[in-house]
């Protein structure tokens, strides 16, 4: 099968195993869930650590007179958004432990420097 935009296909003639982590940067797209399911099915390996991540935007700021409740209303935006990605990860992490692959799940709050879909491995 051809590999998606931003996934590297790799040869599986390697004679001793190599670990290596996978990161894989995830999102809504349905080029993320493609790029996925392809890691999956053709690249993984049982010696791999796989990092699923998503990148969860920084709640925009909230203005009130008290700096007190405009500092409690942001932090309360930034939990709902961190729950709604933990939750949209663990669907992912759901596929990976039907198929046994043990994975990580990371939430980070800024902005996406990769594009979703992506697979990058570090040796």
């Amino acid at each position: 099968a051809a590999a998606p935009p931003g996934c590297h296909k790799e040869k599986a003639t390697h004679k001793m195993a190599v670990h290596r982590t996978v990161v894989i940067a995830l999102d809504e797209s349905p080029a993320a869930k493609h790029c996925f399911d392809w890691y999956l099915q053709h690249v993984h390996r049982p010696e791999n650590k796989v990092i699923l991540l998503t990148i969860n935007a920084a709640a925009p700021p909230v203005f009130h007179r008290d700096k007190s409740e405009q500092m409690e209303a942001q932090y309360q935006d930034q939990l709902r958004r961190d729950s709604a990605s933990k939750d949209f990860l663990n669907r992912f992490s759901s596929v990976c432990a039907e198929k046994g692959v043990t994975c990580e799940e990371v939430v980070k709050t800024g902005t996406a420097l990769v594009a979703s879909g992506q697979v990058f491995t570090f040796l």
